[in-house]
């Protein structure tokens, strides 16, 4: 539930800050910074890995399981010196298209470490979280390619933002996802009381 959860409020997020990021970057920090808008996508990239890893990470604490946790760090910063190693003397593309992978390979290992521990298999793991994934690349592409009249960026940024999150949550409406149920629950709880 933790990790569904995580995933599905978190995916969102991280897509839509990449589907918006010239338009946030123009107003935020002006345009001169536009160019860094495809290093702060592959960070959100980045950033879309990483709770699953913390997250199993967090599994060994809460066992004691203090050498697992060594031995993935270890294999995390090993693998992570290696992508610097590998791309450093390409781009900083490149340095954090490495980053994105190594994390990639650390949560697919610690997946597997965590899931023995608590009996919930790798094939389970992926299984719950995949349609957050895939629900938020069908939203996210939808997004980007709809034609806005020109106006201000702003309103641009808002109806964006609504627009994404109210097909995201149809989405997962239509495909009576456990997180969206457990969402709505907790939401109606709130109103009630």
């Amino acid at each position: 539930r933790i990790i569904t959860m995580t995933v599905f409020i978190l995916v969102p997020v991280m897509l839509l800050l990449i589907v918006i990021g010239d338009d946030l970057f123009g107003i935020l920090l002006t345009d001169k910074w536009l160019p860094a808008v495809p290093y702060f996508r592959l960070l959100c990239l980045y950033g879309i890995t990483f709770p699953l890893h913390q997250i199993n990470t967090n599994i060994f604490k809460v066992l004691g399981k203090g050498k697992k946790i060594l031995l993935i760090e270890i294999i995390r910063r090993v693998l992570l010196v290696v992508s610097i190693i590998c791309s450093i003397n390409l781009s900083i593309s490149y340095l954090l298209i490495g980053q994105i992978i190594a994390m990639l390979v650390i949560v697919v290992v610690n997946m597997c470490f965590s899931g023995k521990e608590i009996n919930y298999p790798i094939f389970h793991q992926f299984k719950d979280v995949l349609p957050y994934y895939l629900i938020g690349l069908l939203t996210s592409i939808f997004v980007y390619y709809v034609p806005f009249p020109n106006g201000h960026v702003i309103f641009k940024l808002l109806i964006s933002g609504f627009l994404f999150g109210v097909l995201y949550l149809f989405l997962n409406r239509v495909f009576k996802t456990s997180a969206y149920s457990e969402f709505t629950g907790i939401i109606k709880l709130k109103f009630v009381n």
